[in-house]
């Protein structure tokens, strides 16, 4: 029960849905780890790669729902301004 009402209280949007930033920047860091690891299981060239990739697949999922969740939270105060004008 307790688990239910985190998971509702972080997936507000009022807040910018901090459930869906815990969630990709976790897939990042998954990514940024995971990826150099399978690289270094079949050859230092292939871990470079799989680094580069890690670092990518990292930046791309930690950027892009920071700036989706600035995104909700302007949309949001700007909404909120509108009404209580």
């Amino acid at each position: 029960m307790l688990r239910h009402l985190y998971a509702f209280i972080l997936g507000l949007s009022l807040f910018g849905n901090p459930m869906a930033v815990l969630e990709s920047f976790a897939e990042g860091l998954r990514s940024l780890f995971y990826e150099p690891y399978k690289g270094a299981v079949l050859g230092p060239e292939e871990f470079v790669l799989g680094l580069g990739v890690g670092v990518k697949n990292f930046l791309g999922y930690t950027l892009g729902i920071t700036s989706c969740s600035l995104g909700y939270i302007t949309l949001l105060r700007a909404d909120m301004c509108c009404v209580f004008l």
